[in-house]
């Protein structure tokens, strides 16, 4: 085998790797574009999910906002015990028709201006 003959068989080999890797771009930037087209339908809740969970910093920001929202709605049902127990107290006497009226005067209001 003379030196000429080599150099055309690694010339060949290395052509062959060249389309072989630009059909394997072309491949991933198919899939790329159907993955990025199917989610513009929808949102990707795994991926975030497992995100979130690798990230351990993120993984406490998670934590720390779920704890400040769920303390934040025990405060607001608190707040709002004693005007839920009023307007149920306010429906016992009056009916809903009661309250039914005591709503639509005060949207009336509202809607002229005179509010007070």
């Amino acid at each position: 085998m003379e030196s000429d003959d080599i150099f055309r068989s690694n010339q060949h080999h290395h052509k062959h790797q060249s389309t072989q890797a630009h059909y394997d771009d072309d491949k991933l930037s198919q899939k790329s574009y159907h993955h990025n087209s199917e989610r513009k339908h929808f949102f990707d809740w795994s991926n975030t999910l497992e995100r979130i969970n690798a990230n351990k910093g993120l993984k406490q920001l998670v934590r720390v906002a779920f704890i400040f929202f769920l303390v934040l709605a025990i405060a607001l049902i608190i707040v709002l015990i004693p005007y839920i127990i009023k307007l149920i107290k306010y429906i016992d006497q009056n009916g809903l028709k009661g309250l039914w009226e005591v709503i639509t005067s005060f949207i009336g209001k509202l809607w002229n201006g005179s509010v007070k």
